[in-house]
């Protein structure tokens, strides 16, 4: 009966305790979850079978239409805060009321190394975030940047040699700790570790078994951060004895040593001895004067005493920076990896930003500043932290009374307050589709584009008890995972995963997955090296349909990035946009992305082509004016004579029975013959002269050989590369012959005082004087810079070499080109001939002579279609290219193209566009008759194959008189025939060409014979 008596009485008085603890939350008027016997509400967390993460998410899942909610964590009452905004104001506004977190910071009297910043309170707390803080700044990352990096080497250099032994799956989780632990043993201890390559090694042993997710770790962390007040009671270690003594023991030997040797070493354990012996870091000793944290708590305005660390606080400090600094960072390495190996979009976006960044690599090393600039990989790690918080909770404790705001309600004094980030940063009220890994959420804010205001995104925490190493914690893991997507790719083992979530460790801590996961690692395809431009690079296809492929699969962009090998360039399709940059910000883009550094070496580079700035200024002016007008028409008696020479010979062959002739071959013959002539002032023939040295230079230059390919790949594509390798860009028997050429002709004229209508008497005079006779005051006037008075530089015989190069290959080829493929189009599109014949005939009817004159040729407009029409669809360049000479604000857009980073407008693209040109690759001369753009149905630069703006080509007009006047000295007197209608796709060369040889039969206009165009045999 007595017993009976006691049970009874037993039972009444739990009851009665029950009732008294669970009523906490019902009298201060806060809506409470319904608490079990002893429990509470955590019964699930206490049977050890749910991790804190899936126990946080699931009551803010169950409450979070309440602002807060009152929960019992056994008999501790413990405030849920579920709005963002209510966070906020906790964590932020009402800060000097709740910078405690509710820690068992008492367990320090038997435990020192609970004194650390993590769990202390107060002042105390306050005294230590202040003199620890500037560890983490930016100039001391900085400066333990070359250590990390080293550890991240290491990484790499491991699982190469793995993949080459053909073990390519690793458990990431445990290689992304390693990694960890010997970046942070480096940069905390200066310990040279290598946990890496070591399974068994001691300090990764004892340093992981903190997390690591058993049951003495469970239970220790549910004691700790759930009921601290019972564990100060019990006693209980915080740590295992060998834990403990290894940190102690590590600590103290370093100090002891580096104190009685007088070293010194850029790590986080040499600032903490700074604060041991002086109270103050280095170059650091005011920062607290300044930091915020003063006015925060009891700050009475007195300044205080500084106090130096003791050696306790030190252990303590290396204790959490160690064992919190590997875990998290890990941990989020892991995730990452994890969600970009099942987000292959991402992932190659993050591959392609790296490869980007590491172009401004000088020492082939990633630096600080460069791991900075990867904005998107910073985006990548956002999400991950989003996704994946590996704390999932934040923890606060009022140091005083504090009513709700917007309710009467008041929280007493030292009551814990819980904020679940993981469920606010997964619930789709807040993030669209959470569950989804999307980095770009990040690209534009830093809360991850949430839908409400608040805090929001709270993977660091909030405010000034935020991770005082948040910068340290998320430099190591983006340096990790940059050091891992540099050089491999990654894809699941186990491809259930690429749709299911991860399940949580129910022993763990912080968030950490159940079972490991399994990653199948690839070293990256070569096609990395190429970038986009493997088919250029490797010879398969032409410049011309390369361009005109990124532009068809690219078009619907106005702008696209691609990479030619590893340089970063713009792809530009919108022709807007395109004139925006050719003229209305010509002063940004008044550049080429040429090798014009390399004229140091090899001079015949200095030319009008490949210079920048000032220096491809002052020769533009100087040049522009052998150009006008008035000079081509007084050099066109040479080039009519070229022209009547032409005419000879083909009647001579055909006279002879040779009517068989190569489009190309004849029309270089006389573009060849021509530039020599009003170039050099040079009687040559190599129209008649099959073996003509001019020739052979002329056809060297151009001809689509693989070492011409490999050059101009580099050149044109690479050009930094290109200077670097200090590679000839032209064969030593053409170098020679050009400087032969110029140097013998200006001594020559000079000697005799001999003087010639042509393009080298222009030089000899910018040589002697600086300027073009009767255009010293007229050389500006295709400035678009600022007028400014400037000393006249006369022109070395350099500089004349180069030019004189440059006008002799480009100008010969260019317009050979376009002759030969008008003649072709001619060939097949009879009409149009026969109407450009009568054209020729009705003007020519005019003077009564067969000889053309400069008025003349300009009267013929149908045949400016004709070359206009060919251009259109054959462009020599097959895209212009600038490079931006500063911070280039992309209009109608927020995107800023870096300062240095080529442009490339693909016009190929754009003038066979059927968008912009009805029916483009039919020839139609007619489009270009009542419009100087061909009847474009857009707006912009739709028609510009000699460039457009200040930097289109200076030769242009020379260029279309040879091309012109050599098509009308044929046609007045032959017509031509084609039998194989088909034009074959270009061997990869610079200028658009045949890759066979289009042959054709030429026989005179009145021949009662149709002549007949058949294929070489």
């Amino acid at each position: 009966m007595i017993a009976l008596y006691l049970i009874s009485f037993l039972i009444a008085s739990i009851y009665h305790l029950n009732k008294h603890f669970f009523k906490f939350w019902n009298d201060l008027k806060i809506k409470q979850i319904e608490p079990t016997f002893f429990v509470g509400n955590a019964g699930k967390l206490f049977s050890m079978k749910y991790s804190i993460g899936d126990f946080i998410e699931e009551i803010y899942n169950n409450n979070k239409s309440e602002r807060f909610i009152g929960v019992y964590l056994s008999y501790r009452p413990v405030l849920f805060v579920n709005d963002p905004e209510l966070a906020q104001q906790i964590l932020i506004s009402d800060f000097n009321i709740f910078h405690d977190r509710p820690t068992p910071d008492k367990s320090a009297k038997n435990y020192p190394i609970m004194k650390n910043l993590f769990v202390q309170k107060g002042k105390k707390w306050r005294d230590l975030r202040v003199k620890i803080s500037p560890a983490f700044s930016s100039a001391k990352l900085r400066s333990m940047f070359p250590i990390m990096r080293d550890c991240g080497q290491l990484l790499q250099k491991y699982i190469s040699h793995k993949i080459s032994n053909d073990e390519t799956i690793f458990e990431f989780k445990d290689l992304c700790a390693r990694f960890t632990v010997d970046n942070i043993l480096s940069v905390a201890f200066g310990v040279e570790n290598n946990c890496i390559d070591e399974n068994e090694n001691i300090f990764y042993k004892i340093i992981s078994s903190v997390f690591a997710p058993t049951l003495r770790n469970g239970i220790l962390g549910i004691l700790i951060f759930f009921t601290p007040e019972l564990f100060t009671k019990l006693k209980i270690s915080p740590t295992t004895k060998e834990v403990d003594q290894f940190i102690n023991k590590l600590v103290n030997e370093t100090v002891e040593y580096r104190e009685k040797n007088n070293i010194q070493r850029k790590d986080f354990l040499q600032l903490l001895i700074e604060l041991k012996n002086q109270g103050y870091m280095s170059a650091d000793k005011n920062i607290c004067k300044n930091d915020e944290l003063n006015i925060m708590i009891n700050d009475d305005g007195v300044e205080e005493d500084v106090q130096k660390l003791t050696i306790d606080e030190l252990i303590a400090q290396a204790y959490i920076f160690l064992s919190a600094g590997f875990e998290t960072s890990s941990s989020t390495m892991a995730y990452a990896i994890f969600e970009l190996a099942r987000n292959k979009e991402a992932q190659v976006k993050a591959q392609k930003e790296i490869e980007k960044v590491m172009q401004e690599a000088e020492t082939g090393e990633i630096s600080y500043d460069l791991l900075n600039e990867m904005k998107y990989v910073d985006c990548c790690i956002d999400e991950t932290l989003r996704k994946y918080p590996i704390g999932s909770w934040l923890i606060r404790e009022n140091s005083k009374d504090y009513e709700i705001p917007g309710t009467r309600s008041v929280l007493p004094k030292g009551t814990a307050v819980f904020i679940p980030s993981i469920g606010i940063q997964r619930d789709p009220d807040i993030y669209d589709d959470p569950l989804t890994f999307k980095p770009e959420r990040f690209l534009n804010s830093t809360n991850g584009s949430a839908k409400v205001k608040g805090a929001t995104f709270l993977a660091f925490g909030l405010g000034n008890r935020s991770c005082v190493a948040a910068r340290m914690g998320k430099l190591q893991s983006k340096l990790g995972i940059v050091m891992l997507l540099s050089k491999f790719s990654f894809e699941l083992d186990d491809k259930s995963l690429e749709t299911e979530e991860l399940i949580n460790h129910p022993k763990s801590l912080v968030l950490a997955p159940l079972k490991p996961v399994m990653i199948k690692v690839k070293q990256l395809e070569p096609s990395f090296l190429f970038g986009n431009a493997g088919k250029i690079f490797t010879m398969t296809t032409s410049f011309g349909d390369y361009f005109e492929d990124i532009y068809n699969k690219t078009k619907s962009e106005r702008f696209m990035g691609a990479y030619l090998s590893y340089s970063p360039i713009l792809i530009v399709n919108d022709p807007e946009l395109i004139q925006n940059i050719m003229i209305s910000d010509f002063t940004t883009f008044h550049d080429r992305p040429t090798p014009g550094d390399a004229a140091e070496n090899y001079p015949l580079v200095g030319n009008l082509f490949n210079l920048r700035g000032q220096k491809w200024r002052d020769l533009r002016i100087k040049l522009s004016p052998t150009f006008t007008s008035g000079k081509l028409k007084v050099m066109f008696p040479i080039m009519r004579d070229c022209g009547k020479v032409l005419q000879t010979y083909v009647e001579k062959q055909i006279k002879s029975g040779q009517t068989v002739f190569e489009f190309k071959d004849l029309c270089a013959r006389f573009t060849i013959n021509n530039i020599s002539s009003v170039a050099f002032g040079v009687e040559n023939d190599c129209i008649n002269d099959p073996d003509n040295v001019f020739r052979k230079m002329g056809l060297k230059l151009f001809e689509p050989s693989l070492r011409n390919g490999i050059i101009n790949s580099i050149a044109f594509l690479t050009p930094k590369l290109f200077t670097i390798l200090k590679i000839p860009p032209f064969p030593a028997d053409l170098e020679q012959f050009i400087y032969s050429l110029v140097t013998e002709t200006v001594e020559y004229r000079e000697k005799n005082n001999f003087q010639r209508n042509d393009f080298m008497q222009l030089m000899i005079q910018l040589k002697n004087q600086g300027y073009v006779s009767a255009d010293k005051d007229a050389n500006d006037d295709e400035n678009e810079w600022k007028n400014e008075k400037r000393e006249i530089k006369k022109m070395t015989i350099d500089e004349m070499a180069a030019q004189a190069f440059v006008f002799f290959g480009a100008g010969f080829e260019t317009s050979s080109s376009t002759m030969s493929f008008s003649l072709f189009e001619l060939a097949r599109n009879k009409d149009i001939q026969k109407k450009v014949q009568e054209e020729i005939d009705e003007v020519m009817k005019k003077t009564g002579s067969d000889e053309f004159t400069y008025d003349l040729l300009n009267e013929m407009k149908y045949l400016d279609c004709v070359v206009d029409e060919t251009l259109r669809k054959y462009p020599i360049l097959a895209a212009l290219f600038r490079v931006g000479t500063k911070d280039y604000s992309i209009p109608n857009s927020n995107l800023v193209l870096p300062k240095d980073t080529p442009v490339y407008m693909p016009i190929i693209g754009i003038q066979r566009d059927p968008e912009i040109f009805e029916d483009p690759m039919a020839f139609k001369p007619e489009r270009f008759l009542d419009s100087p753009t061909g009847g474009a149905k857009v707006k912009g630069a739709v028609y510009v194959p000699f460039g457009t703006g200040s930097r289109n080509c200076i030769g242009a007009r020379l260029g279309k008189l040879q091309t012109k006047l050599g098509l009308a000295t044929v046609l007045a007197k032959f017509n031509f025939e084609l039998k194989d209608k088909s034009l074959e796709k270009a061997f990869p060369a610079v200028v658009s060409d045949c890759v066979q040889n289009v042959m054709c039969i030429i026989g005179y206009r009145w021949s009662s014979e149709a002549c007949k165009c058949i294929p070489d045999r």
